[in-house]
């Protein structure tokens, strides 16, 4: 019952220990609910709402694979041309992506 508990909770960081009772319920399982909150405090895991959260590091980490910097800017020449140049740069791998092509330089890494 115990590895159930613990795996309930793992698999569904919003369930506090009254929802992974009302669940064993529904398996057929009764755990009185101090005994669900004693088993998940002797385990380390902590109350629902705090499983959740995570900090500004963790959740720039995860979002750091959908973040594209880019840049528009113009290159003036000594021959007196203007050249326009847009500039990507993926977050993750920290690469220049030139629009309009499949290629990708490694900028740092």
């Amino acid at each position: 019952m115990r590895e159930l508990v613990v795996r309930l909770a793992g698999e569904n960081p919003g369930w506090g220990y009254r929802r992974i009772e009302g669940e064993l319920v529904g398996f057929g399982g009764s755990l009185a609910g101090s005994t669900g909150w004693e088993i998940l405090r002797r385990e380390g895991i902590g109350p629902a709402p705090r499983r959740l959260e995570s900090s500004w590091a963790e959740f720039l980490r995860r979002q750091a694979a959908s973040i594209l910097e880019c840049d528009f800017l113009t290159v003036d020449t000594v021959f007196f041309r203007r050249f326009y140049v847009l500039f990507v740069l993926e977050l993750q791998s920290v690469a220049c992506i030139w629009p309009g092509s499949a290629r990708i330089l490694t900028v740092l890494g």
